[in-house]
């Protein structure tokens, strides 16, 4: 098979979930209501962002939208992107409970 094929044929392979979607799976992951999750809060601030990163890479959708429903900018959601990626490369734990949030999606 050519390697553009090949691409095509992974990116259909990739489960893409709605936002909603997304972020009602780790409110129930976590066992938070979604107004806890979606408020800007420094108690559920780990929580918030971890939903930022999944709905980003779950979704598909682009950071203005994803800004949008949590009431952020689009460069905030890129903050949180590049936190969270830096974050997970340095932390075992984090990076199963997100391949774990993954799994169930």
């Amino acid at each position: 098979m050519e390697p553009d094929r090949e691409l095509s044929s992974l990116k259909r392979l990739s489960k893409e979930v709605p936002l909603e979607g997304v972020v009602k799976l780790v409110a129930e992951h976590y066992e938070m209501s979604l107004e806890n999750l979606l408020r800007r809060s420094r108690r559920y601030a780990t929580e918030r962002k971890i939903v930022i990163y999944i709905s980003k890479v779950m979704s598909k959708e682009k950071n203005s939208s994803i800004g949008k429903y949590f009431g952020i900018g689009p460069q905030a959601v890129t903050n949180v992107l590049t936190a969270m990626e830096s974050r997970i490369k340095g932390s075992d734990d984090l990076k199963k409970e997100i391949d774990a949030l993954k799994c169930i999606m």
